[in-house]
């Protein structure tokens, strides 16, 4: 997550909830053995292969 000023309360929460929910259910964490922090939450098989990375908006 970066810095950024944004335009509202409302626009600040649209995008933190984004990356929120970007980082527990499709980014892989390394400590998680690849597996995301919902998958090992909600034990959830993992899914082994490429890791798709996409950019935040």
């Amino acid at each position: 997550m970066y810095l950024r000023a944004y335009e509202s309360a409302t626009e600040t929460k649209h995008f933190i909830r984004r990356y929120v929910t970007f980082y527990n259910q499709q980014r892989p964490h390394s400590a998680l053995d690849g597996r995301t922090p919902d998958a090992v939450y909600f034990n959830q098989p993992s899914h082994k292969g490429g890791i798709t990375r996409r950019a935040i908006t």
